[in-house]
């Protein structure tokens, strides 16, 4: 075997051992993506619905308030939580199912479902999000 050949097939053994090596650590890790694509500091509105159950809130001055069904002042720790816990929270990417036959069946028929909707302070859409259940 020629000099060459003894140089090129090691060479060759690793790149083949990074490939598989890379590609087997990557297999098991689960991809994430944010449940909400809006800029959490571009939010002046939170609608939250369940059918004919609603809130809806929002912020006026640095202050969130709640406007209907009734006006209420916001605790400033459950605006936090709502922020961290779920705007700003990360979900798995895999997909459950692809057809909408199956949306009743994880709970995301719109009578249901709870429904976020988050809107810009100009009163833009910025996301809306069905949450079903859970398990």
């Amino acid at each position: 075997m020629s000099r060459r050949y003894k140089i090129l097939i090691p060479i060759l053994l690793s790149l083949a051992a990074i490939f598989f090596y890379m590609r087997w650590k990557h297999e098991g890790v689960e991809k994430t993506f944010r449940l909400f694509q809006a800029d959490s500091l571009s939010i002046g509105r939170i609608e939250l619905r369940k059918g004919e159950q609603y809130i809806i809130l929002e912020k006026q001055d640095s202050l969130w308030m709640m406007i209907d069904p009734l006006q209420w002042r916001v605790q400033e720790d459950l605006i936090k939580n709502l922020f961290r816990d779920l705007i700003n929270s990360d979900i798995s990417d895999a997909v459950v199912s692809e057809s909408t036959d199956n949306d009743s069946y994880y709970g995301l028929d719109p009578a249901y479902a709870l429904q976020m909707k988050l809107y810009d302070r100009k009163g833009g859409l910025l996301d809306h999000v069905f949450i079903g259940n859970t398990g």
